[in-house]
């Protein structure tokens, strides 16, 4: 039996989807899936391994990183057709921004691309929406409400598709400064990793470079 903890709506679209080749490869592993957004203490829950997405905190964990994630500032076509097209960030004050709940603040912070020596710049901006839910979040910036700076694996099928339209895309946008951001696996620490638990994190490596870090600017 293998236990894994992934992040909900990355869990729907980027693991669970690649169970059944897993499966086939490994038919010997169970897998036990919870899908949560909260950070669970993997000693107490029994997990063998978590997928964490953005910066780690310090901890006792083992971290492999797996893949990209960036944050894109996106809005609907409809959107910028009805309210026009930011041009700089201080615009962005006079537009609708959509926000994470769990954010400190109502702020996003930019810099310029590719100049990672620059100091990233606080945006104090404002918006009618607010939500604890990734997904929830997207069906909001699709549905014209406003712009959103979300995940590059929860939105780059609907900029591909046109749903989704990258907005000052000459800069680099987080929620907040700090640590590297990415796609880590994590597990506690062990002389001995379980195979299980080195065949889940290989096998999701190879499956999250090609289909994930593919959305990254």
């Amino acid at each position: 039996m293998l236990r894994i903890n992934v992040p909900a709506a990355f869990g729907r679209r980027h693991v669970m989807p690649h169970m059944s080749a897993f499966l086939t490869s490994f038919p010997e592993i169970r897998i036990d899936a919870t899908l949560t957004d909260a950070t669970v203490d993997l000693i107490e829950s029994g997990t063998d391994v978590a997928i964490r997405i953005g910066a780690l905190p310090d901890s006792t964990l083992v971290a492999k990183r797996l893949a990209g994630q960036s944050r894109i500032l996106v809005a609907a076509p409809g959107y910028i057709k009805r309210i026009g097209l930011p041009v700089c960030p201080r615009d962005l004050t006079n537009h609708s921004c959509l926000f994470f709940t769990v954010q400190t603040g109502s702020a996003w912070y930019f810099r310029p691309c590719g100049k990672p020596e620059a100091q990233f710049e606080k945006l104090s901006v404002s918006g009618a929406v607010k939500a604890n839910d990734s997904e929830a979040l997207l069906e909001a910036t699709l549905s014209e409400i406003g712009l959103a700076l979300l995940s590059s694996w929860l939105i780059g099928e609907d900029i591909k598709a046109g749903k989704l339209v990258r907005v000052l895309e000459q800069f680099e946008w987080v929620l907040a400064p700090g640590a590297e951001r990415a796609i880590w696996a994590v597990y506690s620490p062990k002389k001995v990793v379980a195979p299980k638990v080195k065949s889940f994190i290989n096998f999701m490596a190879r499956q999250l470079i090609p289909t994930v870090d593919c959305y990254n600017p």
